[in-house]
């Protein structure tokens, strides 16, 4: 009786061995899994650093007010502080209304065809309420094909 109790004793220890040596690799295993994703996280980390600095760069660019800068002069009356197209000393690109009519009956300008002196009562009637067109003969027109 006295060496029953032996076996039994190193049969359950070498169970507990066996079970131990199986809770070690999975140990480990999960040791070197959190050891990569600790690696992985730090280089996430250090790729979001560099995104977020790029960030504020150009943050800081978008920040800065163009109307500081002193190359900002115009071509016009080279001052500074506007652009050509602000310029209060560049003449309106619009056309006045009086300089630029012109008559197509008497050549003269400051009024249309409608409003000629020259025309008879006759023919504004035409000019302002005929829908037909105008018949032009080939001896009318001048020689760069216009009437």
């Amino acid at each position: 009786m006295y060496g029953r109790p032996k076996a039994v004793k190193k049969v359950v220890c070498a169970e507990d061995v066996q079970v131990a040596e199986v809770r070690v690799r999975e140990q480990s295993k999960i040791n070197g899994r959190v050891d990569a994703l600790e690696k992985r996280v730090g280089r996430v980390e250090e790729k979001m650093d560099a995104v977020i600095g790029k960030l504020d760069k150009l943050l800081e660019r978008r920040n800065r007010s163009p109307t500081t800068s002193p190359s900002r002069q115009c071509y016009n009356c080279n001052e500074s502080g506007h652009f050509k197209r602000e310029c209060p000393k560049l003449c309106s690109r619009t056309p006045s209304a009086v300089s630029n009519d012109r008559c197509f009956e008497c050549n003269g300008y400051g009024h249309m065809k409608k409003d000629c002196l020259n025309v008879t009562p006759d023919e504004q009637g035409k000019i302002l309420g005929s829908k037909e067109g105008k018949t032009v003969r080939f001896a009318d027109l001048n020689g760069r094909g216009s009437v």
